[in-house]
C-alpha cells in the first residue's frame, strides 16, 4: 500500500490532542485527525512526520528527507502544511532535529548555542521588516521547490498553510505595516504567478490579497466550533469537527 507523507507544524500533527492534554492539562479523547480521516478515504497509509511548533526550513527539510528515502511509486500523496515565517529554524546536529525560535521569550534557551552573536541575532531581529522579508523568500523558494519535485516526479501533492504567514500573536499595532509590506513583496515575487493554486489551498494565504489558512477557513466557517479548547486554556487547533471539516474541504475541492 502506498503512503500519505504529511510533514509540518502542530496543525498537520495528527497526535497534537496529546500534547495539548499533557502541556495546557487539557482533558481531549482522541479523535480522527484530518490527516488520519484523509488516509482512510484515500486507502493509504499514514506516514506523519509533523512536529509541533516547526518552522518552515525544518517542515521542508523532513519532507524532502521523505521524498528522498522513498521511490515515486511508494507515495500516494505528499502534504506539506507550512508554519509562519517568523519561526526561525536552526538545525542542531545532523540528524535532522531543530530547534524552532518563535518567541522573543526564549532567548534564554538558545543558551545552548555558543555563537553569542548568533544568539543576539535570532532574538533581536527574528520579527524585524527585512528578517520576514528574507523569510518569505526562503519560504516561497520552498513551496516551489516541494511543487516541482513533486510535478516532476508524478507525485501527487497539496501545500498550504496552518497558521497564518505572520502568527496572531505576532500581528501587533507596530507589525501591521510589516503585513501589508509582505502582501506587497509576495505579489511582487517572481514565484507568485509560478505556483499552482489548484495544488495550494487558500493561495495565496494573506487574506487581503482573497487567500486563506486552514485557521481562517475554519475561523470563517465554523466560527469557535472548530477549536479544541474555547476555555481559560483556549487553544485554536481544530478538534473533531474541525479536522472533518478540513478533510471534507480538501477532499471535495483538491482531491480528485
Amino acid at each position: 500500500m502506498k503512503a500519505l507523507i504529511v510533514t509540518g507544524d502542530s496543525w498537520a500533527n495528527n497526535k497534537y490532542y496529546e500534547y495539548a492534554n499533557r502541556i495546557k492539562k487539557l482533558n481531549i479523547e482522541p479523535f480522527d485527525h484530518w490527516t488520519d480521516i484523509l488516509s482512510d478515504e484515500l486507502e493509504l497509509i499514514l506516514n506523519n512526520i509533523a512536529v509541533n511548533g516547526s518552522g518552515n526550513e525544518a517542515i521542508f527539510n523532513r519532507g524532502v528527507n521523505k521524498l528522498i528515502t522513498h521511490s515515486a511509486d511508494q507515495i500516494g500523496y505528499f502534504i506539506v502544511v507550512w508554519s509562519a515565517i517568523s519561526r526561525m529554524d536552526i538545525q542542531m546536529n545532523d540528524d535532522g532535529k531543530f530547534y524552532t525560535f518563535n518567541d522573543r521569550e526564549e532567548k534564554e534557551k538558545l543558551e545552548r548555542l555558543t555563537n553569542k552573536n548568533l544568539i543576539d541575532y535570532y532574538s533581536d531581529n527574528y520579527m524585524s521588516s527585512n528578517t520576514l522579508k528574507i523569510n518569505l523568500d526562503k519560504t516561497l523558494t520552498y513551496i516551489y521547490c516541494i511543487q516541482n519535485i513533486c510535478e516532476n516526479l508524478n507525485i501527487p501533492y497539496l501545500q498550504m498553510f496552518g497558521i497564518r504567514p505572520l502568527e496572531v500573536r505576532d500581528t501587533l499595532s507596530n507589525n501591521i505595516t510589516a503585513s501589508l509590506e509582505l502582501e506587497e513583496a509576495i505579489i511582487n515575487h517572481p514565484i507568485y504567478e509560478k505556483l499552482n493554486s489548484k495544488t495550494f489551498v487558500g493561495w495565496p494565504v494573506f487574506e487581503r490579497l482573497g487567500g486563506h489558512c486552514l485557521y481562517t477557513l475554519c475561523r470563517d466557517t465554523m466560527g469557535n466550533e472548530f477549536k479544541i479548547s474555547t476555555s481559560s486554556s483556549s487553544d485554536s487547533h481544530p478538534n473533531a469537527k474541525g479536522c472533518e471539516f478540513i478533510a471534507n474541504n480538501l477532499l471535495e475541492n483538491y482531491i480528485c
